[in-house]
């Protein structure tokens, strides 16, 4: 009997302990924010998703309430491994935010050893957007269409590289899908963020690369880099077929002398035998085949592969164990600071698509399905050996 008596005196005090937490975190959902919010980017400082989390920072303070305050702390290295598993550990109160995104789901696809685990370490908020990966090559590049380019990795297997922003990010994934699809040999060049990809196309290190749109809109709409195909699912009015300063962006303008030599390793069969008829035919067939030729074309379009719709995301991630109130009250902010027109035209402008999730549960079962895809996606392209 005192053995039942003591069992009863336990669970009684287990339940006011629970009443007591429930009522503590419920204080502190009620109080919160009481300090400033910081919002960990796992991307350098200047790329396409700092310029995204930095704008959607100063809506998103006044939308927290009268005197909140957030502010953008960029913690890099490993892809976004190393800001992921900080947050990972940090206190669940909601104070520390990471800016989530499809790479991290990738990167535990690659690398299963990697110590976090996006879907049990951290309390998804809510997906902010979308970003296509444009397919892009120099300006004076010898390749005027994906099939110039897919024909010359045939042709010299193993000698076209491209870049990316480390192992397992967006950038990595797209490169290596292209090559299972199209049955090329390419070699990845991993760069230690996606702000090097484009440097690296002008400087003529590597020959291709999949930057996300909203990194390469700028050098693409100033001619410096041409873009011959987007990842997702649908064209992008940021990317016309010519930009906004007349340059060529998919045309077919005979490759510069200066050109062949600037590539690292220059492909000689393309350089001495693709000349300009061949690629104006390539041209007009990829203006049939997508029939709005204003625009530049998806792979999906040209290459007939659904896998090949590979769209980078952001969200917002807290470290698992945040309060629900607290999760619910930075997504119900975060739909209050995307009513501003204007910084939805900011982030679209640069080729991200807006696309808040209708809930907290609804963006857990997005990443469900996401990190499904990923493991498939990179068990066929065997893209957990870096080549």
């Amino acid at each position: 009997m005192p053995d039942r008596r003591r069992f009863q005196l336990q669970l009684m005090a287990l339940a006011a302990a629970g009443t007591g937490l429930s009522r503590a975190a419920q204080a502190q959902a009620g109080d919160f924010p009481s300090r400033p919010v910081r919002l960990i980017v796992p991307f350098a400082a200047g790329g396409g998703p700092d310029l995204l989390a930095r704008a959607m920072a100063v809506r998103l303070a006044p939308a927290l309430g009268t005197g909140a305050v957030v502010f953008v702390e960029n913690i890099v290295g490993a892809g976004g491994i190393v800001a992921a598993q900080n947050v990972a550990r940090m206190a669940p109160d909601g104070y520390n935010l990471l800016m989530g995104a499809s790479s991290h789901m990738v990167q535990k696809a690659m690398q299963p050893s990697v110590k976090f685990d996006p879907q049990k370490d951290f309390a998804p908020i809510s997906r902010i957007g979308l970003a296509p990966s444009i397919l892009v090559v120099a300006a004076d590049a010898p390749y005027r269409s994906v099939a110039d380019l897919i024909a010359a990795a045939r042709k010299n297997p193993g000698t076209l590289n491209y870049a990316s922003g480390g192992v397992g990010s967006a950038a990595h994934l797209c490169g290596a899908a292209l090559a299972v699809h199209s049955q090329v040999d390419v070699v990845h060049v991993p760069y230690k963020g996606s702000v090097e990809i484009v440097p690296a196309i002008l400087a003529g290190a590597v020959h291709f690369a999949f930057p996300i749109a909203s990194t390469a809109a700028a050098h693409v709409q100033s001619g410096k880099v041409r873009a011959l195909a987007v990842t997702g699912a649908k064209r992008l009015a940021a990317f016309p077929l010519v930009s906004r300063h007349g340059s060529d962006v998919v045309g077919c303008a005979q490759p510069s002398e200066r050109s062949a030599r600037r590539i690292a390793q220059p492909i000689p069969s393309v350089l001495a035998s693709d000349a300009t008829p061949r690629c104006a035919s390539m041209a007009s067939a990829d203006r049939q085949m997508i029939g709005d030729a204003t625009l530049v074309p998806t792979l999906l379009e040209l290459l007939g592969a659904s896998d090949l719709v590979l769209d980078a995301w952001f969200g917002l991630w807290a470290p698992a164990g945040t309060p629900v109130a607290i999760v619910q009250t930075v997504f119900k902010a975060l739909h209050r600071a995307f009513e501003d027109p204007a910084l939805r035209k900011e982030i679209e402008d640069t080729g991200t698509v807006v696309g808040l999730s209708a809930s907290p549960q609804e963006f857990t079962g997005f990443m469900q399905a996401e990190a499904a895809k990923f493991e498939r996606l990179v068990k066929a392209a065997q893209a957990g050996m870096q080549r």
